[in-house]
């Protein structure tokens, strides 16, 4: 059963204001490891994102290990494990009253996570 975090919160600078003070957001991403791990942040980031009628951006890094000479690529998960956790937090982002939202998966080196994320985010 999903529940809604309902912190007070203000956050400050930026934003597009509502017209009653209050800031909202057009875009927030929001990485998803797992869903019930994402689910804190994104009951705050729907509700912040929601009043300005803006979009979440979901996104799920799927790693994989340096090639190997013999096997190539080691993948943590498959495409459709990845898939289902990003399907699985949209519906929970939704359950949160969440706007309109996209998913990605994006195949990185575990050592390049961060540098993805800040890449999706730039994008």
């Amino acid at each position: 059963m999903l529940t809604t975090d309902q912190r007070e919160m203000t956050v400050p600078g930026g934003g597009v204001y509502r017209g009653d003070g209050e800031p909202s957001f057009r875009r927030i991403l929001v990485p998803v490891r797992a869903p019930d791990q994402a689910y804190p942040a994104l009951a705050v980031a729907a509700r912040i994102c929601a009043p300005g009628n803006g979009v979440l951006r979901l996104v799920h890094v799927r790693t994989c290990d340096p090639p190997l000479p013999i096997a190539g690529r080691l993948y943590l998960e498959t495409p459709g494990e990845a898939t289902a956790v990003l399907e699985e937090a949209l519906l929970a982002a939704w359950a949160c009253g969440g706007p309109r939202a996209t998913t990605v998966v994006v195949d990185v080196r575990r050592d390049d996570v961060a540098a993805a994320i800040a890449w999706q985010a730039a994008a």
